[in-house]
């Protein structure tokens, strides 16, 4: 799994989006599987290139304001969108994840 999914899963537990963060866990194989598509498909150009450099390459906001000659506060806005955006999808997913897993626990 990419550094980008380890730390936005990360910051995902600190904020209480999701509970339990095991790498093992089938919750995260199924994450990590689903977290690219969303990406690709919901968030804007500029939303992924700002997270990616974030997540991915651990840049600061202002790091990523200069690299893309954005301002800071633009930045700071488009992290905090694509992080809302993302986070909204990963709890449907993982509400259905975890309606699946206890499902399965029933015939173990």
């Amino acid at each position: 799994m990419s550094n980008f999914y380890i730390r936005f899963m990360d910051e995902l537990c600190k904020d209480g989006v999701v509970e339990n963060f095991n790498e093992q866990d089938t919750t995260v194989i199924a994450i990590s599987k689903v977290l690219p598509l969303i990406a690709s498909k919901e968030l804007t150009k500029r939303q992924n290139e700002c997270l990616t450099l974030h997540y991915t390459y651990g840049m600061t906001q202002r790091e990523i304001a200069d690299r893309l000659n954005l301002s800071q506060p633009t930045v700071a806005k488009h992290l905090n969108s694509g992080r809302k955006i993302l986070s909204k999808f990963l709890s449907y997913c993982l509400f259905s994840v975890n309606q699946a897993n206890e499902q399965w626990l029933k015939y173990f």
